[in-house]
């Protein structure tokens, strides 16, 4: 499960959550509400802190969440 990554391991791309693992439209990539809700349903695709992998819009939306959660700021 997810309960056990750290912030380190999802700023430094070692999450697991570096895609998603179901299909989505261009309208759900580009909104930030079933992005991130799909990244929250998704179980890592890999043991966290195990890898490295970079990806541009899951990278993204997971550190404007932390963001977001932290003090209610949006990117």
């Amino acid at each position: 499960g997810k309960e056990r990554i750290t912030l380190d391991q999802v700023m430094s791309h070692q999450s697991g959550l570096n895609g998603l693992a179901v299909p989505m439209d261009e309208a759900g990539l580009l909104a930030w509400t079933p992005y991130v809700d799909a990244l929250a349903a998704m179980a890592p695709l890999w043991e966290p802190g195990s890898r490295c992998v970079y990806h541009a819009l899951s990278y993204g939306h997971l550190a404007g969440e932390v963001l977001r959660r932290v003090d209610g700021r949006s990117v």
